[in-house]
């Protein structure tokens, strides 16, 4: 039994403390260490220092998922341009795919031009080629027919137009000698070649060449056959073209009176 203060059982010892603090704080200070005594106060300070830690971690956090909120929301801006060009650069491609389509079509369709260009071409020259045979030998004809007002026009009585034949004859007579083959072909197809009479009843011989336009080929073709005329047979021989038209590189051999000319009316040619 414990009287006054007397302690003889821990409840009287745990009793005593509960009635005088002081005893229970002189106690603590005897028993305890200081870090263990200060312990209170500085889990009181760890608890304001990680609540302080806990609220900035808090806003650290709201700040940090707004900015992940923003860069996601950029992102998705991002994808969404991304899809947008990705889809652009697909129309693109696929122009470009019928732009190269519509180009190799185009170029084919240029080539078949062009080659129906060049048959086209092949076509007129062979219309034009008709076309100057046809009136070489229409005017080849027309110059036969008016033999006689050639020879007449140039002062001369028509007698007969020469055959082809004696001119052939003439090409293979032993005179030929020495003259070009290719020449002597020529001659021997001659557009017209006439035997006439001057005014004292002489034989005399016309070369005349016909062609649509007379160039220098036909005057130089009417002299050669006037000079091989008159190799052949000893009489004079004069050289004469007819043509509706001529080239101006010929005017000063016609003017000259070396080459007469006999002129083919348009309405005849035509």
């Amino acid at each position: 039994m414990t009287t006054g203060n007397t302690v003889d059982t821990v409840e009287d010892l745990m009793r005593i403390l509960d009635e005088k603090p002081e005893w229970l704080v002189a106690l603590r200070s005897r028993v305890l260490t200081k870090e263990l005594l200060d312990l209170p106060e500085k889990l009181a300070q760890l608890a304001a220092a990680f609540a302080e830690f806990a609220a900035a971690t808090t806003v650290a956090l709201d700040e940090l998922r707004e900015r992940q909120s923003r860069l996601e929301e950029r992102q998705s801006r991002l994808e969404e341009r991304q899809s947008r060009l990705a889809e652009g650069q697909s129309r693109l491609e696929e122009r470009q795919g019928r732009l190269e389509e519509g180009q190799s079509r185009l170029e084919v369709g240029q080539g078949r031009l062009e080659e129906g260009q060049l048959d086209l071409q092949t076509n007129l020259r062979r219309v034009d080629a008709g076309l100057a045979k046809l009136r070489g030998n229409f005017t080849r004809r027309i110059v036969v027919e008016d033999a006689g007002i050639i020879a007449e026009d140039m002062g001369f009585i028509w007698k007969r137009n020469v055959p082809r034949r004696v001119l052939h004859n003439m090409t293979r007579s032993p005179e030929a000698a020495g003259f070009a083959a290719g020449d002597l072909h020529s001659f021997r197809m001659a557009d017209l070649v006439m035997e006439v009479a001057d005014a004292n009843g002489d034989t005399c011989y016309i070369a005349a060449e016909a062609s649509y336009t007379a160039d220098t080929r036909d005057t130089d073709r009417a002299l050669r056959n006037a000079r091989y005329m008159t190799h052949f047979t000893g009489a004079p021989a004069y050289a004469a073209i007819a043509s509706t038209y001529l080239d101006n590189r010929i005017a000063d051999i016609l003017n000259s009176g070396q080459v007469y000319w006999y002129e083919i009316p348009d309405r005849d040619a035509d």
